[in-house]
């Protein structure tokens, strides 16, 4: 009967993936999020992100990004995890 029974609603079968629609997208755009927004749909979304993958998920430039952290670090809405990979591993920033 496939995905969809009109009698019994929506059956989803086991394991099943989604990704967003153009459409979504564009419904998306109606919301009019603002750059900060955006980082922190990116990072609720997807949980701990680099500046290249909050770019990639908030839609929003490299150089975007990196503008808007420091303000929202400073807020507090955000929190710096590490300062990333170096020979003795991930440093802890405090």
């Amino acid at each position: 009967m496939g995905f969809f029974n009109k009698n019994k609603g929506v059956m989803i079968p086991p394991n099943a993936t989604f990704r967003i629609t153009q459409a979504g997208e564009e419904e998306l755009q109606k919301f009019n999020m603002d750059d900060n927004q955006a980082i922190l749909v990116a990072l609720q979304t997807n949980g701990t992100c680099t500046v290249d993958e909050i770019a990639r998920h908030s839609g929003l430039n490299k150089g975007t990004v990196e503008k808007r952290i420091p303000p929202l670090v400073g807020k507090t809405f955000i929190q710096y995890i590490s300062r990333g990979s170096s020979s003795s591993g991930d440093e802890e920033l405090g």
